[in-house]
C-alpha cells in the first residue's frame, strides 16, 4: 500500500468518525439536562428497575460530558462538506407502559393488552383510535377524548342497556410490568344524563 491509499484511508477513518460522533444511534436524541439531578434519577427509578437506570445515566453522562462538546465543535463541518446526518426517525418510546380500563356497574368489562377483560377490544385497537387512547391515556388534557368517550358510551349503552354507571380509568404502570399498578385519572358517567367528568387521581 503506498502513501497515497494509506491517506486516503486515513481520511475516511476520520470522516465516518465525525459522522458516527455527530449522529450516534441512541445518543443524539438525548437531552443534556436528563438525569442530571440526584431528584431525577430517584424519579426515573420509580418507574424502571435501578441498573436500567444506571445504565442510562451512564449513557447520558457519555453524551453529555463527552459527545456533545465534540458535536458541537464538529457541527460547522457538516453542511459545507455534506456530512449532515440524523437518526431521529424513531424516538425512544415511552418507558413507563399505560391502560385504559372500562368498568360498567363496578365490573372491570376492558383492559388494554388484555385477552381477560376485552369488550370492545376489536374498536379500541383498530390503528385509527389507538392514538387516541394512547394520548387519552398518558395526557391529562387530551383533546380527542371527549370523542373516545362518547363513542365508548355509545357501545356500552348498545351491550348493557340497564348500566347505571361507566368509569373510564387511566392508569400507569412500572417499565416492564403487565399490570398498571397507579390511577393517574378517571372519568365517570352515571344516569341520567350521562355527562362525563375528568377527575386527576
Amino acid at each position: 500500500m503506498d502513501l497515497r491509499d494509506q491517506l486516503r484511508a486515513v481520511v475516511l477513518l476520520a470522516v465516518y468518525a465525525v459522522i458516527f460522533t455527530l449522529s450516534t444511534p441512541g445518543l443524539e436524541s438525548l437531552s443534556t439536562g436528563q438525569l442530571r439531578t440526584a431528584q431525577q434519577i430517584a424519579k426515573a427509578k420509580e418507574t424502571r428497575p435501578d441498573i436500567f437506570v444506571d445504565i442510562e445515566w451512564a449513557f447520558v453522562a457519555l453524551n453529555r460530558s463527552v459527545r456533545k462538546p465534540l458535536v458541537a465543535r464538529l457541527t460547522p463541518l457538516q453542511y459545507p462538506l455534506r456530512l449532515n446526518q440524523t437518526w431521529t426517525l424513531y424516538g425512544n418510546g415511552d418507558g413507563r407502559p399505560s391502560w385504559m380500563e372500562i368498568w360498567v356497574d363496578g365490573d372491570l368489562v376492558y383492559r388494554s393488552a388484555s385477552w381477560e377483560y376485552t369488550f370492545m377490544r376489536r374498536q379500541l385497537r383498530h390503528r385509527r383510535i389507538r392514538p387516541m387512547v394512547k394520548t387519552s391515556t398518558t395526557k391529562l388534557q387530551a383533546a380527542n377524548r371527549p370523542g373516545l368517550s362518547r363513542m365508548i358510551l355509545h357501545f356500552v349503552h348498545d351491550s348493557y342497556p340497564d348500566a347505571q354507571t361507566v368509569e373510564l380509568r387511566y392508569l400507569r404502570g412500572r417499565f416492564l410490568t403487565t399490570v398498571p399498578t397507579t390511577i393517574t385519572h378517571v372519568e365517570i358517567a352515571s344516569a341520567p344524563d350521562w355527562t362525563f367528568a375528568l377527575e386527576q387521581r
